[in-house]
């Protein structure tokens, strides 16, 4: 059984509150206090906090419109990966990036359809859109600096 949100936002805020406001007045918070981060891990019955906000959205998405859903989620992990990855995979070649991408993902889709299977034709598929979306994140990310050092 997953953590309860509040429980999952204390574990990953762990000591590191001051950090985390920080953090959120830098990516454009007007106003962040100590005491907004540490609310996010307090259990409050009639208001989430931010991540159960999110879970909440994605189940209704599910509910909805799963492909919505999978599409979601997807984009928020290819732009994790993009956040993680971002500086090694920004300072190399990205033409080159985008070039070997496009090659393993459709030699492995070419692989799945001539096995005539399905389930993998579909895996391939949605790791291949999570690559190009972490691409295209990294794309926008080196767009936004280039633009960014023009104003400079």
């Amino acid at each position: 059984m997953p953590l309860p949100t509040h429980d999952a936002n204390r574990l990953a805020i762990g000591d590191r509150a001051k950090a985390v406001r920080e953090a959120l007045l830098s990516l454009g918070m007007r106003r962040c206090s100590l005491r907004l981060v540490h609310y996010q891990a307090e259990p409050r019955p009639l208001r989430l906090d931010w991540y159960g906000l999110y879970w909440r959205w994605l189940r209704a998405l599910h509910l909805a419109h799963p492909d919505g859903a999978d599409f979601l989620f997807e984009d928020l992990r290819s732009r994790f990966s993009a956040l993680r990855e971002g500086e090694h995979l920004a300072a190399a070649c990205w033409y080159e990036q985008v070039a070997e991408c496009e090659r393993e993902h459709s030699e492995a889709i070419r692989a799945a359809i001539l096995d005539r299977d399905p389930r993998l034709i579909r895996k391939e598929i949605a790791e291949a859109i999570s690559a190009l979306r972490r691409q295209l994140a990294l794309l926008d990310a080196r767009e936004r600096s280039d633009s960014a050092l023009e104003v400079i």
